[in-house]
């Protein structure tokens, strides 16, 4: 329960661009590299784009580690199944008992290596440098109905909930002597998590009723045109930038994608550096 994807308090070139140009990078971006960067240098320069971004917001890794260690884990893990067997493996580098490691699958498992990278980058760009109110006016001038969007940023907003609701439960059961950090692992998969998960549902499902019974009672949706206490973020020169540069690489991508089915031309890749084929 360690992911807390809150807003963090920043003057930074990312928190101060508008959030309409934060949510078109969250969108492309990853188009990028899970679809047209199908060779690891190709993803190795996406992902670097998007970490980019991520370095420019300042944002703390102590705010992101355990979604990095889980990005990290199930890119290694991928790494290693497609080392030992993608089916079009042919130049062995090293056997390990009855199993090959190929190149060509050390090559497939670091291109998806790095294609994860993109979601490191891209995740807390929108979801930490970006209010919720100007989140909300920027969904609201896209024309997206009120209640979806509430629906959404109420989603968005539960989630830190429920991780200290959990952490509360947490060290209620360590004050009973249940404490999970102690147990082997067969343990905690027999007993350790049902003394905390079913708290957890309940007082989440009560949470939610009594978020249902606060907005029937200030008349959730008996207007339809709404107004906002703020007004809508303003688009300055940077967003103009870094808007041009988003549609840029992504309108070259699939361009090059078509003609080479990677980003980067032959010329440019080295030899191993095959295009993944689907």
């Amino acid at each position: 329960m360690g992911i807390r994807l809150e807003y963090i308090p920043k003057d930074t070139v990312i928190h101060r661009l508008n959030p309409l140009t934060k949510i078109i990078f969250v969108l492309l971006v990853p188009i990028i590299g899970f679809i047209f960067a199908n060779d690891a240098i190709s993803a190795a320069l996406v992902s670097a784009y998007a970490l980019a971004w991520l370095a420019l917001a300042r944002i703390p890794i102590s705010r992101i580690k355990t979604l990095i260690i889980i990005v990290l884990a199930s890119s290694a893990l991928f790494m290693v199944v497609q080392l030992f067997f993608y089916w079009r493996g042919e130049t062995v580098i090293f056997r390990f008992f009855f199993l090959k490691a190929t190149l060509e699958g050390l090559h497939v498992g670091l291109t998806i290596f790095l294609k994860m990278m993109v979601i490191l980058g891209c995740v807390p760009v929108l979801a930490m440098t970006t209010r919720i109110d100007q989140f909300a006016i920027t969904l609201s001038k896209l024309k997206i109905p009120y209640q979806l969007s509430f629906a959404l940023i109420t989603a968005v907003r539960f989630l830190p909930l429920v991780s200290d609701i959990y952490n509360s439960i947490l060290d209620a059961q360590r004050l009973r002597a249940h404490d999970i950090d102690r147990m082997s692992f067969l343990t905690k998969l027999r007993k350790a998590y049902y003394p905390l998960i079913v708290p957890l549902f309940i007082t989440s499902f009560r949470t939610a009723d009594e978020l249902q019974i606060a907005l029937e009672s200030r008349a959730f949706g008996a207007y339809k045109r709404r107004t906002y206490l703020e007004s809508p973020p303003r688009v300055t020169v940077v967003d103009y930038i870094a808007l041009i540069s988003i549609i840029s690489l992504f309108v070259y991508s699939m361009i090059a994608y078509r003609a080479w089915g990677t980003i980067l031309p032959p010329w440019l890749r080295p030899s191993w550096a095959v295009p993944l084929r689907y």
